[in-house]
């Protein structure tokens, strides 16, 4: 559970978006492979895009990342190894160390598993209709492990820390539940906030496979399934251990999609 803190914590700030940025940087060669076509009618250089995508996405980052530093306290979420690497006393960082691999020991191997069984299903319920131009859609492997970062770190900040934490907030207050005693959130808030930001992560994708392809139902239907199910074990992740864990398990599930769809390719 977040710690609540006076002040708005600008080293945590600083911190979680220089992260985001780092992963939109790692993703850049991955969206430029994959999405060449489209890109290539675009009459802007290439340096003018990236710079362009990664304002985009610094902004946003920032209003996540503050929304979720201003509001976590209030509801009990947030980066605890993070703040408590920063703020706590001698030796918190190693402990945060010490947690750190604790939670990768639950994180990793169910954002793999989360991660292969979504290429098992893809593979067995949507790849006979997948339109040719996202069967082809391929990069190279460093690529796509980059790319991971993006989804692992970057989307966590949006998604998780902002999203999550705003929509967490607002249904306390909402609900009367914001003056309780003691942060924390409500089974019926955590998991309502939890669903509601993991359709949002799913619909977030659809543009991208848009520039892809044209969208019918079983491609929206398929983003729909292949992202929230797996979003939804990120944000009980992030409601039960902290960002960090739904970032581990993120950036697992990313690696794992890749390394079996691979496999599990014709």
């Amino acid at each position: 559970m977040a710690a609540a803190r006076t002040g708005f914590d600008w080293r945590q700030f600083a911190i979680l978006l220089a992260a985001a940025a780092a992963g939109v940087a790692a993703a850049l060669p991955y969206a430029f492979t994959v999405f060449a076509a489209r890109i290539a009618r675009v009459p802007w250089p290439r340096a003018a895009l990236a710079a362009a995508q990664l304002a985009q996405a610094v902004l946003l980052a920032a209003l996540a990342a503050a929304a979720g530093l201003r509001l976590g306290p209030r509801v009990g979420l947030g980066a605890p190894l993070l703040a408590r690497a920063l703020h706590g006393p001698a030796g918190a960082a190693a402990a945060a160390g010490r947690d750190l691999l604790r939670f990768a020991a639950l994180a990793v191997p169910l954002g793999a598993a989360a991660g292969a069984l979504a290429a098992a299903l893809d593979r067995a319920a949507f790849a006979s209709a997948l339109p040719a131009a996202l069967r082809e859609a391929r990069a190279p492997v460093w690529q796509g492990l980059l790319a991971a970062l993006y989804g692992g770190v970057t989307e966590e900040v949006l998604l998780r820390f902002g999203l999550f934490t705003a929509l967490a907030w607002g249904l306390m207050r909402l609900w009367a539940r914001a003056a309780a005693p003691g942060p924390g959130l409500t089974p019926l808030g955590g998991w309502t906030a939890n669903v509601l930001t993991a359709v949002a992560f799913a619909l977030l994708h659809l543009p991208a496979m848009a520039a892809l392809a044209p969208l019918d139902a079983r491609l929206v239907a398929r983003t729909l399934v292949l992202n929230g199910g797996p979003g939804l074990l990120f944000g009980w992740l992030y409601w039960s251990r902290g960002l960090e864990a739904a970032m581990l398990a993120h950036v697992s599930a990313d690696v794992a999609l890749r390394a079996a769809a691979a496999l599990l390719a014709p």
